[in-house]
């Protein structure tokens, strides 16, 4: 409530508003109400002309293209799949608290890869928001807890007469990537205008999801190869025509471990085109580091992604305000919105990220004769087997995301000056994913290891002759009448389908109650004028419960640790947690109306923390404002902020897998391993701890009328990173080598890892830090159209939000830290975006250009990992146009058309981000490449959108 400003399109906190017509606006940026006051925290609002421009079907495109937000697009994956959360600073999306008209959301426990506690925005109606303010830096002295990158308030219209809705169409330059939106909304006023009634509806649903291979940069099977320029050895070399050479579609013999085998095996070079027999299969030029991928040869390509997850949403929202009296009023909002995707992941094959290849011991019926001689001949045991199975069909992901809230409260005037508020809210996340066609890897493992039935003369499955696997093989906890499968030829595992595969579900519910009051007022005057306070208390209590399948919780160490599916195996959980604050806030004026001091502030606030699950905490914030002359403003603030552990970091595990170094005494190497880390819970976390420094000045009208300017720098210094070390981080702390070369080794680390070193635990700790720091641009000027073409009545503007980032110092394992500002696996240097507009009564034309700077690949590889080490900068040209058939006073009918990617930039070739590229992990990973980091890149080329706003 801070500040009001004309609007204009400008910069941050009313040095440029967002435009939203005439009519002035107020942006968030404190809890204290004192007219004409801008507090000390920057703050950026984005209005909604500029949301209509860029026809954002939902707020998560506009959000992203700020220059402080990191992006995250909805990509498919095996989680988090139908989400989109708001990562200020590129801190993390559980370090950005999310807000709707100034009040908590529930989160969504859909969004456990990022912590657990984020708010999936997908489920806010774009079509009610009046504008969206981005607090810079830390807040939650104001705001609570999570406010440690900032704060983005989502704001929402308060009334409505009449009627208004859209009607969007979209689809991309290739005939693909379609998609619809529709939102109809109607207010009106009753009881001679003391009540406004307002209910909207919103659906959105993209569709005919293209795939790397629907783009002419997917389509040559390209990816990280190891290979010699000019005599130099690179580990990284963009090469096209790879292959997988662990995968045909009727199987292809492997090593235990699923790298091709030795040439010098008898069964080296063996495929199955038939059931029947084997056939000679070409490996190809077999990469020298990760050997299951080659230069041509008979294996087929993985490297087939979605290039973005369909999404359907629907949103239904009400809100009634009533005035009981010129001092009293109250609302009354419901709202219940669902955000899905539904989309094929990949082909199923054997084996994947998770499992092993199919192990068929010696006897085997179905082993094809001229193998078995080759077995009896040399003595062989047991052959290992790889294979595309699309008999078994496509893995697929269904998630579905669910919210109900219904919020109240009270405002009103105490007399003398003073105000209250009060509220409460009460929210409940449905948070379900299906992961169909799952491999289940102790009935795979059951279904192909087959014997003839004595009573039978029949192949039959071991486990159905001679009784359950034993704790530690792989058919362990295979479920009862299994069916037994020919592993060899294409098709061959069709017979066993419905045993092999399963339906993984997750259901999670997140509920959150929430309720608080504040007062606002002036005590009393200094001589500069009067104080102004504001003080208040908080509650809420969060609740999280999560059921899973069977086979996602059963564990069979140490082959698989991790649970029994092949894909994803999330953990059930359950926990909760209260909070009390209390919280005051006050700005005593020190200068006022004085030559050479218009107006000098103090601002200091302070909230107290009472967390059930981690006690208390005490965070503040301190910040002045000095305005010289009119127009011309410097600020400073400085704060202490927090995080306190998620629901999901005190309650829930997760699983990661890896290719880690193992260790010796003294940190030596001893070799290599794949290694599985089931993760733990830990209620003895302590929250984040963040001290945040801001300092920079604002200019309106004061170096030409409609010029608006505001400078921030910020460093924001995190300590007590919630995190994991990451099974190479425990193995290394645990021996003293490594990242942790040169520390004492310790034996509390070591009480983690399993003798071979292929099982670490890795629970969530109070780790590292991450610091970073910046400086923030926000430039806005509007001028008459006439100072160029006369007559005209229309308006140009010009709009500028920069970002510079200096420094993004990220030790969250607290053993390794790398400065990522600058690289691919951090956040670009400096990301821009300008537009240009042109509006008039009946005709709005903008051009919008965002920039991303060159970046690293991984600037701590190793040398000569890549032959181009850097990615260049990147620009995108969007373009809008409207025009308005009928604006009349009270009923209006616009056309809209928009243009995004105008010079259909591709991407650039970047698979895998930092050290986490596909190259170099071993065979048993079958890794496959996506082509390009879509986090800050557009994938889909030029697209179109047309559409049509009415309202009356």
């Amino acid at each position: 409530m801070a500040q009001e400003a004309p609007a204009d399109a400008g910069s941050a906190d009313g040095a440029a508003t967002a435009d939203a017509g005439n009519a002035a606006i107020i942006v968030t940026g404190t809890r204290v109400n004192r007219e004409g006051y801008l507090a000390p925290t920057p703050v950026t609002a984005i209005g909604r002309d500029t949301i209509d421009a860029q026809a954002a079907t939902t707020i998560a495109d506009v959000l992203y293209d700020i220059p402080s937000v990191r992006p995250s697009p909805n990509f498919p994956a095996t989680s988090q799949a139908s989400g989109n959360y708001v990562n200020l600073r590129g801190l993390g999306a559980t370090r950005t608290l999310t807000l709707v008209d100034g009040r908590r959301f529930v989160p969504s426990n859909g969004a456990e890869n990022t912590g657990g506690s984020s708010v999936d925005i997908n489920l806010i109606p774009e079509a009610l928001v009046e504008r969206l303010d981005v607090v810079s830096g830390g807040a939650s002295a104001a705001w609570g807890s999570d406010a440690v990158g900032g704060v983005v308030n989502i704001v929402l219209k308060r009334k409505l007469e009449g009627i208004q809705g859209k009607v969007q169409y979209g689809v991309s330059d290739y005939g693909d990537a379609q998609e619809i939106s529709l939102s109809l909304a109607a207010g009106t006023s009753f009881a001679d205008g003391r009540g406004e009634l307002m209910l909207a509806g919103e659906y959105s649903k993209s569709w005919d999801v293209p795939t790397t291979n629907d783009r002419p940069y997917g389509k040559d099977q390209c990816g990280w190869f190891p290979g010699t320029v000019n005599g130099t050895f690179y580990l990284g070399l963009q090469t096209c025509g790879l292959t997988h050479n662990s995968y045909t579609r009727g199987g292809v013999l492997v090593a235990a471990d699923g790298n091709p085998l030795a040439s010098t095996d008898p069964l080296y070079g063996r495929q199955f085109l038939s059931s029947t027999s084997s056939s000679p299969f070409d490996y190809g030029q077999i990469g020298p580091i990760n050997r299951s991928v080659s230069i041509g040869g008979d294996g087929e390509w993985r490297g087939v992604r979605n290039l973005q997850a369909p999404l359907e949403r629907k949103i239904l929202f009400g809100r009634a305000l009533y005035e009981f009296s010129p001092d009293l009023s109250g609302f009354l909002e419901a709202s219940y919105g669902e955000s899905g995707t539904k989309t094929d992941l990949f082909v199923n094959a054997i084996p994947s990220s998770t499992d092993y290849p199919i192990a068929i011991k010696n006897g085997n019926p179905y082993i094809p004769a001229d193998i078995q001689a080759i077995m009896d001949a040399n003595g062989i045991d047991t052959i290992y087997l790889s294979k595309i199975a699309p008999e078994l069909g496509s893995a697929t992901s269904d998630s579905n995301n669910r919210v109900f809230r219904v919020a109240s409260g009270l405002e009103g005037q105490l007399g003398k000056g003073w105000s209250f508020k009060a509220y409460g809210t009460f929210g409940r996340d449905w948070y379900d994913t299906v992961l169909g066609n799952n491999i289940v890897v102790s009935n795979l493992a059951a279904a192909t290891d087959v014997v003839i039935n004595p009573l039978t003369g029949q192949p039959d499955c071991r486990v159905n002759v001679e009784g359950p696997a034993a704790p530690g093989e792989l058919a362990y906890g295979a479920a009862s009448f299994c069916v037994p499968a020919n592993p060899f030829g294409p098709g061959s595992l069709a017979s066993a389908k419905d045993y092999i595969v399963d339906d993984l579900h997750q259901n999670s519910v997140y509920t959150q109650v929430a309720a608080g009051a504040s007062i606002n007022g002036e005590p009393f005057s200094t001589w500069a004028g009067p104080v102004s306070f504001a003080a208040g208390i908080d509650y809420r209590w969060e609740k999280v419960t999560q059921d899973v399948s069977f086979y996602a919780d059963f564990l069979n160490p140490p082959l698989f640790a991790s649970g029994g599916f092949q894909q994803s195996n999330p953990k059930s959980f359950a926990g909760d947690y209260r909070v009390i604050e209390g919280f005051s806030e006050v700005v005593v004026p020190l200068l006022a109306d004085m030559k050479g001091a218009e107006a000098l502030d103090l601002n200091g606030a302070i909230r107290v923390t009472d967390y059930s699950t981690s006690g208390t905490v005490v965070t503040w914030k301190v910040g002045t404002t000095y305005e010289p002359l009119p127009g011309l403003r410097f600020r400073a603030a400085y704060s202490k902020d927090i995080r306190a552990p998620s629901l999901f970091e005190s309650y829930g595990a997760n699983t990661t897998y890896s290719s880690v170094i193992t260790r010796g005494p003294g940190g030596v190497e001893t070799g290599s391993a794949n290694a599985v880390s089931p993760g733990r819970n830990n209620l003895g976390l302590s929250p984040e701890r963040a001290f945040s420094t801001t300092v920079g000045v604002t200019m309106e009208n004061l170096l030409t009328p409609g010029l608006n300017l505001s400078i921030d720098g910020y460093r924001i210094k995190l300590k007590d990173v919630i995190g994991k070390l990451g099974a190479q981080g425990i193995i290394d702390g645990c021996f003293g080598g490594g990242t942790a070369a040169g520390r004492d080794p310790n034996p509390a680390l070591c009480d983690l890892i399993n003798a071979d070193q292929t099982v670490i635990i890795d629970p969530f700790l109070n780790l590292g830090s991450i610091e970073t720091q910046g400086i923030e641009f926000d430039l806005g000027y509007r001028f008459g159209a006439d100072v160029l073409f006369g007559n005209s009545t229309g308006q140009f503007s010009v709009r500028l939000l920069a970002n510079y980032v200096d420094k993004y110092k990220e030790n969250s394992s607290g053993l390794n830290p790398r400065d990522l500002a600058g690289d691919l696996s951090g956040v670009p240097h400096w990301r821009w975006n300008a537009t240009l507009a042109y509006n008039d009564e009946k005709l709005g034309v903008s051009l919008r250009g965002n920039f991303i700077d060159s970046m690293y690949r991984y600037k701590f590889a190793a040398a000569n990992t890549y032959l181009d080490e850097k990615i260049p900068a990147y620009f995108y040209l969007d373009a809008n146009i409207r025009y308005n058939l009928v604006s009349g006073d009270t009923s209006k009918v616009q056309l809209f058309a928009n243009i995004d990617n105008i010079l259909n930039t591709k991407p650039p070739f970047s698979p895998g981000t930092g050290s986490t590229g596909w190259f170099g992990l071993p065979g048993k990973f079958a890794q496959y490449s996506s082509y390009t980091n879509g986090t800050f890149y557009d994938v889909l080329g030029r697209t179109y959108k047309i559409g049509a706003r009415f309202s009356f």
